[in-house]
């Protein structure tokens, strides 16, 4: 009897999960994203979500924090989001735009960390990873929330940039 009430329950909750992850998706839109570099080396040292949204800005600081040739990107029609993680001790960490929420009035970038698991061994090499995507032009506020792939990441930057 108890077999029975239990898959009762189990069955009854499902459909119930299944509505509430279906209104979640349907809160939000997503905007198309073009991952432009995504990598692990840089001279950029600092943790920071970063927003360039003029051709003479984008320029100064890619030229800064890369060795290779600027990306091209029309600024009349799009922009630059740029995630960096900082300085890091492993090959280990990761970071990656996985998605673009227009969550109105912003936008909002959903970002991956991904971070050393205890008792697993790495590259013990300095690292700076990073992603760059591009966008349509927005004059929308951007946000960014961070989820972790791994217990162990650091937080966030705080403020946008």
């Amino acid at each position: 009897m108890k077999k029975y009430l239990l898959a009762g329950i189990i069955a009854l909750a499902m459909p119930a999960y299944a509505c509430q992850e279906a209104e979640l998706e349907a809160e939000f839109e997503t905007r198309p994203f073009t991952s432009l570099e995504k990598g692990m080396y840089s001279h950029y040292d600092k943790q920071a979500n970063l927003v360039f949204s003029d051709r003479k800005m984008w320029e100064s600081h890619y030229k800064a924090a890369h060795d290779e040739n600027v990306p091209a990107v029309d600024f009349t029609k799009e922009m630059i989001l740029a995630v960096y993680m900082g300085t890091k001790p492993n090959s280990a960490y990761s970071v990656e735009v996985k998605q673009i929420r227009n969550l109105p009035p912003s936008l909002d970038v959903l970002v991956q960390t991904t971070c050393p698991v205890e008792g697993n061994m790495y590259l013990q090499v300095i690292t700076h990873p990073y992603h760059i995507v591009k966008i349509e032009k927005t004059s929308k506020p951007i946000g960014w929330t961070y989820i972790s792939a791994t217990e162990e990441c650091p937080k966030p930057p705080e403020k946008e940039k």
